[in-house]
């Protein structure tokens, strides 16, 4: 479903936990946020945290498409860079309209490029093999940067910034193939907007 919606826009941004079992890519953080969002089985897919993707996920791509928004009126930018094993970032977020109530910044390192045997219970996907070898995994959960929640930031203002400083986590196997990916919620939850860049590298504000 991921690849099919990734086909489909370049204005979805997508971050898997990898659950249960001996899956290789199972983080402490990706559990705790499990357990906040009261995921108790897979595939789930949710929708700016507050939808679920029905399942079969891979044929409803157009609930995710449909959700999509052509303008946001709350924007990220994000400033990251990494040297002696220190990953340093900035996230800038402005709200063009004070929002109501308040709001939260949560940010998370992500990997791409990652493979693994993958199980297949679909006779109508990858030929009804039923372990796809070396399936590649994109946006893979590797830590939170932020608190679990989110961090508390002004709901109004021009820019405000947060930055966050660590050292690179022992599960990441490549920094060149990590990215920073960044939102803002709203009191209820919802995700306001989200954006991601490259470790090391920085993103200005997508204005329209």
């Amino acid at each position: 479903g991921v690849d099919l919606l990734h086909q489909q826009t370049n204005n979805a941004i997508v971050v898997g936990m990898h659950l249960f079992g001996g899956d290789p890519f199972i983080s402490t953080d990706g559990n705790s946020l499990a357990a906040q969002q009261s995921v108790s089985g897979v595939p789930t897919g949710r929708i700016n945290r507050s939808t679920n993707w029905t399942g079969p996920q891979y044929q409803n791509v157009s609930q995710v498409i449909n959700t999509i928004q052509a303008s946001a009126t709350t924007g990220l930018a994000i400033n990251s860079s990494f040297a002696t094993n220190n990953l340093s970032v900035t996230v800038k977020v402005r709200h063009e309209q004070p929002i109501t109530g308040n709001t939260k910044l949560t940010v998370y390192l992500v990997e791409d490029r990652l493979y693994y045997s993958q199980s297949n219970y679909s006779a109508n996907l990858y030929g009804g093999l039923s372990a796809i070898p070396n399936f590649e995994y994109n946006g893979v959960l590797r830590k939170i940067i932020s608190t679990l929640a989110g961090d508390a930031i002004p709901s109004s203002g021009t820019i405000n910034d947060k930055s966050y400083s660590l050292n690179l986590p022992a599960n990441v196997s490549n920094i060149n193939n990590a990215k920073i990916v960044a939102f803002v919620t709203n009191d209820a939850g919802n995700v306001l907007n989200v954006q991601e860049v490259k470790a090391g590298e920085n993103k200005g504000f997508d204005i329209l």
